[in-house]
């Protein structure tokens, strides 16, 4: 059985905490809008919700399907790193 690795994305690979708009060096700006980042808006019906702005590495993605493990992602935006980081993944 293959050991789980669980990974939180906010912070260890999206760096969320650098200034304003100062993208790091190497990263890509990614839009996303799971339903978990949608509920916790309470939208109104009809009203629009602005996605979630991500900034990920491309080369962590085969860094880590490199890793001997199962990949498990401990975020709230749910399978969105697979669509980003390692779009290996998507079956």
């Amino acid at each position: 059985m293959t050991p789980l690795l669980l990974i939180d994305v906010d912070g260890p690979l999206n760096p969320y905490a650098a200034p304003g708009e100062q993208r790091p060096d190497g990263y890509d700006t990614h839009h996303v809008l799971p339903d978990s980042w949608v509920a916790r808006r309470r939208p109104a019906p009809g009203e629009r919700v602005e996605p979630l702005r991500v900034w990920l590495n491309p080369l962590h993605g085969p860094e880590l399907l490199a890793l001997p493990y199962e990949l498990v992602w401990a975020t709230t935006w749910e399978n969105a790193p697979s669509l980003h980081l390692v779009p290996d993944l998507r079956k």
